[in-house]
C-alpha cells in the first residue's frame, strides 16, 4: 500500500516528490543536531565526555 502511494506522488511530481523525501530527513537532522551542541556546549565538560563528543 505504502509503495503504491509513492509510486503515484512519483507519478505526478516524481522531482518534486524525492526532493521532499531527501530534504525532510535533511532540515530534521539540522535542527536536532544544532539543538543538540546547544544542549553538549552547556554541559560542564568533563575529560572522558568532550572527548568523546569530538570523536562524534
Amino acid at each position: 500500500m505504502l509503495k503504491r502511494l509513492q509510486q503515484l506522488e512519483e507519478g505526478i511530481t516524481p522531482n518534486h516528490a524525492r526532493q521532499e523525501r531527501v530534504l525532510n530527513p535533511l532540515s530534521f537532522v539540522v535542527r536536532y543536531g544544532l539543538s543538540f551542541v546547544d544542549w553538549v556546549a552547556a554541559l560542564p565538560m568533563t575529560g572522558d565526555f568532550s572527548e568523546q563528543q569530538i570523536r562524534l
